[in-house]
């Protein structure tokens, strides 16, 4: 059989993904058992990232990579859901509630005989790629879930073979998931995941669930690399990459008060509707916990029928103040219902200085004015962003570029820098890095900043002299971005 080096050698840019997919769906089928294999001597049925580019690293000590049955169905999104799929937590998580003075927090401890340092670490990673769809296919089409997943994959290898290059001995399996809840369940009675230090993945809310329960029975740090949404309960060793919908609206509030100060007048200018109504609450959930106080009065609400756009006025005078900055949030990603509330602020603001807080969303709008954008100083928040003018990124993107034959995406820094972290964690202080989050604290990379804290479940609830559970972890960091020359600025 074709070696997988040979294969890219003979092409370029997304081709070499197709190729590299359907060469996957072609090997996962024989392949029922992990066969382990030095970087320098590939065998039929083994994917080594050291080969994937078609140029061989020297044989350091090696990094396994098996490539083993079954992938993930689950469309990678990083933007907000649509209006009627919201993500984040529920608002009635206890989460939002502050530690009291008469209790005392959880501090997380790895298991008994397992906190220190190993020679050599088993992760697995569980990432949809979707080879179980392709088999036998010609090379003219490629599902977007695939592709997405074979993008995270190519940085993270990037981040394996340098990683090599120091010495550490890590074992990487990548399992293939299709997407069923039931294929999830068989993969965790294999050998290689019951002898993983760490899980990364899988991706979707279900399956993620599904393996966050494992690892949670077992022991076990799993990192969820892009799911949003919450599925943690009181779990220390579930790990959440991805800030909750409610983590976006506490950082908007937070820089915006460290910015304009309380002298503001807040408003929420929601769709009317279950998704609009939660939303809400984030929001005001989110107040609770910047203001440091269940005291805090509530923020204004104004509901308005999105069907109604255009038609019926918006009457945002009643709700606005004169001689205030104005700050007025729009926790919608429909692009008809925001471009209607901003021509409706836009028509006021000289009468009435305004401000809108955004969403994530917001960031790949293509149907708006964006005049309104630049005119109410639109802030958003973002899990990711880079700066291309960099060194760092532009180092990144061509070495990128030498092995992959095109520039990388957004979930190829992702799995790069979400990988490079991790594994530098676990090698510098072992499997559970829940233990040492606060010293390696604010460390930048070429997308975020990666600030993991503890969340809890019952804060504020525990008996007199009780303990507050550990929920789960979370980075904590958000990037702000403003609209200004008509672009999306980091200000934070």
């Amino acid at each position: 059989m074709t070696l997988v080096r040979n294969l890219l050698q003979q092409l370029s840019g997304n081709k070499s993904t197709i190729v590299l997919l359907l060469f996957l769906a072609a090997f996962f089928s024989e392949c029922t058992t992990v066969r382990s294999v030095e970087l320098d001597k590939p065998r039929t049925g083994e994917l080594d990232p050291a080969h994937m580019n078609g140029k061989p690293t020297p044989p350091t000590p090696p990094t396994h990579v098996d490539l083993t049955n079954a992938v993930d169905t689950i469309t990678w999104d990083e933007t907000e859901p649509v209006e009627h799929t919201p993500d984040g937590r529920p608002s009635k998580d206890a989460e939002v509630n502050e530690v009291s003075a008469t209790e005392t927090t959880e501090v997380f401890l790895a298991p008994p005989g397992r906190a220190g340092l190993q020679g050599q670490y088993n992760v697995v990673m569980m990432l949809p790629f979707f080879t179980n769809k392709f088999a036998g296919n010609g090379l003219s089409e490629i599902s977007k879930n695939s592709e997405l997943a074979l993008e995270f994959y190519e940085g993270a290898k990037m981040a394996l073979n340098r990683l090599q290059t120091s010495g550490v001995n890590v074992r990487v399996s990548v399992l293939d998931t299709q997407g069923d809840a039931g294929v999830v369940h068989a993969l965790l009675q294999r050998t290689e995941v019951l002898d993983a230090d760490l899980i990364l993945g899988p991706v979707t809310k279900e399956n993620t669930k599904i393996v966050a329960d494992f690892c949670k029975l077992n022991q076990k740090t799993i990192i969820s690399p892009l799911n949003p949404q919450d599925v943690a309960e009181n779990n220390p060793y579930y790990i959440q990459v991805s800030p909750t919908t409610q983590k976006h609206f506490q950082k908007l509030l937070a820089y915006t008060k460290q910015k304009y100060g309380d002298n503001t007048n807040v408003v929420i200018v929601a769709p009317t509707g279950r998704v609009g109504t939660k939303r809400v609450e984030y929001i005001q959930e989110a107040n609770v916990i910047v203001n440091e106080s269940s005291a805090s009065p509530r923020l204004k609400e104004l509901f308005f029928d999105a069907k109604s756009a255009g038609k019926v006025p918006l009457n945002l005078s009643e709700y606005l103040e004169r001689g205030q900055t104005n700050l007025v949030i729009v926790p919608s990603t429909s692009q008809g219902f925001v471009n209607f509330v901003m021509r409706e602020l836009n028509t006021v603001r000289r009468s009435y200085p305004s401000i809108v807080l955004g969403m994530s969303a917001w960031e790949k709008f293509e149907k708006v004015d964006f005049n309104y954008f630049e005119n109410l100083k639109v802030h958003i928040s973002s899990e990711f962003y880079v700066n291309k003018e960099s060194s760092q990124y532009y180092s990144f993107k061509n070495s990128f570029r030498s092995q992959n034959g095109e520039n990388p995406s957004k979930n190829a820094v992702k799995g790069y820098e979400i990988t490079k972290y991790f594994m530098e964690m676990m090698v510098n202080y072992g499997a559970f890095p829940q233990q040492h989050f606060e010293e390696a604290a604010g460390e930048d990379y070429m997308h975020t900043t990666f600030q993991f804290v503890p969340t809890y479940s019952n804060a504020g609830m525990a008996p007199e002299g009780g303990e507050v559970t550990i929920k789960q972890f979370e980075n904590d960091y958000l990037n702000i971005l403003k609209f200004q020359g008509y672009e999306f600025k980091k200000v934070n």
